[in-house]
């Protein structure tokens, strides 16, 4: 039951660090967006 938990905390640290770094990404890159259409 130990390793269950220990896998599922790894499966599941996995998942929200992938979802963190893909909002965080796509909030960068709308900021970028929004710099790119400024300079124009």
């Amino acid at each position: 039951m130990k390793k269950f938990f220990k896998w599922f905390g790894i499966v599941f640290g996995t998942l929200v660090l992938a979802i963190g770094v893909f909002l965080v990404g796509m909030r960068f890159t709308e900021a970028n967006r929004d710099i790119y259409r400024r300079s124009i």
